[in-house]
């Protein structure tokens, strides 16, 4: 049924797990033992996994709607024209979080969103940040850890500890990557960010920010080393920054497996 499209984001252990549980309830069932897979019914076990689905939307945004429209589910941004009484004159003062609020300390698993490029007149920034009040300026305009990607070249920008990337810091404030496989995005393109946590810490790569274009795998775009995980009270939201009036994003996907 449509209504339980979203049991698709529920991982493949949770799955097993409740399957599980109502196969070991149905066994006390002694006077249908040999019939006890239907005496609960099977919406009982869907209504169950529903529980555990996660609904991803933009869920943060600059308030009242200066400059973002979004669609009823919120799951469409649209950057409206500049209004000069509010000041929005400046292309880049905008950017959405989604609602999926990650702690590294807390929870592991890959996490996957999906984010079509509706529009896009010159450029955008897409990645995760963490700095929730920076819904007035640029994905990059924080002191905050960001990871992002600036679609117009694919050239990789993030924030974080200085002594990482003392080789590559720009004005103190970021460093920027041109050496990777990316080039500009267009309108269509569905950019996949998967946010990877491993809560072991000696596995190799056990935590990383990868990228896959149209379904291609772009490789990993931040790797655990460069990654801000232990700092107290960081926590990431995917993030969107819109440039020109007309430019729309639309989250369409979401996942997340356990590890």
């Amino acid at each position: 049924m449509a209504e339980f499209e979203v049991l698709k984001n529920v991982d493949q252990r949770t799955k097993w797990l409740i399957s599980g549980y109502f196969r070991e309830y149905e066994s006390t069932f002694k006077f249908r033992r040999n019939e006890s897979y239907y005496n609960i019914p099977e919406l009982a076990q869907t209504i169950t996994l529903s529980y555990f689905a996660i609904i991803e939307y933009f869920a943060q945004f600059y308030v009242p709607h200066y400059c973002i429209l979004l669609t009823d589910d919120y799951t469409r941004i649209r950057r409206k024209a500049d209004n000069k009484a509010y000041g929005y004159f400046n292309v880049w003062k905008n950017t959405c979080f989604g609602n999926m609020n990650i702690n590294p300390r807390e929870n592991s698993g890959i996490y996957q969103w999906f984010i079509k490029i509706i529009n896009m007149k010159q450029d955008a920034m897409i990645g995760f940040g963490s700095d929730f009040f920076n819904m007035n300026a640029n994905l990059c305009e924080t002191v905050a850890p960001f990871y992002a990607l600036k679609c117009s070249t694919g050239t990789l920008y993030a924030k974080y500890k200085t002594e990482k990337v003392s080789a590559n810091l720009i004005n103190d404030r970021y460093y920027i990557n041109t050496n990777n496989n990316m080039n500009a995005f267009k309108n269509g393109d569905i950019i996949c960010l998967e946010f990877k946590i491993d809560s072991n810490k000696s596995a190799e790569n056990n935590s990383y920010i990868k990228l896959y274009v149209n379904g291609v795998d772009k490789g990993i775009a931040f790797n655990t080393n460069e990654l801000e995980l232990d700092s107290p009270y960081i926590t990431y939201r995917v993030a969107v920054s819109l440039c020109q009036d007309g430019d729309s994003f639309q989250i369409i996907d979401f996942k997340h497996y356990s590890i």
